[in-house]
């Protein structure tokens, strides 16, 4: 019982001193995020290529889903399930990839 007084108490004081330190916790800077200007461009590039990839796989992938539901459609039922399923999963991929910069931005 005494070990849990004393660590409470020893709580209390770190809350006391946190309280009492919050302007120097809130002076610490927090620094921003900033990419070296000599590759700025070079990976704004290849991001631009890879989301130009990922939409263009997004539109093939729901092409490719549209194609087996038609195809499946005669006789080839199990086809036309796995076209269906497969769109969802390809408009999370393109709405992931809408609001990734989002969240990743958020998150760091």
């Amino acid at each position: 019982m005494s070990i849990l007084l004393a660590v409470g108490d020893r709580v209390q004081q770190f809350a006391y001193y946190a309280a009492a330190q919050k302007d120097v916790f809130l002076a610490i800077n927090d620094p921003k995020a900033e990419a070296p200007k000599e590759v700025t461009d070079q990976v704004m590039k290849l991001l631009g290529w890879l989301k130009w990839g990922a939409i263009a796989a997004g539109l093939a992938g729901l092409f490719i889903c549209a194609i087996m539901m038609m195809l499946g459609r005669r006789g080839k039922s199990q086809t036309a399930v796995e076209g269906a399923v497969g769109i969802p999963w390809v408009l999370a991929g393109l709405l992931l990839l809408a609001v990734g910069y989002m969240i990743v931005n958020e998150v760091v």
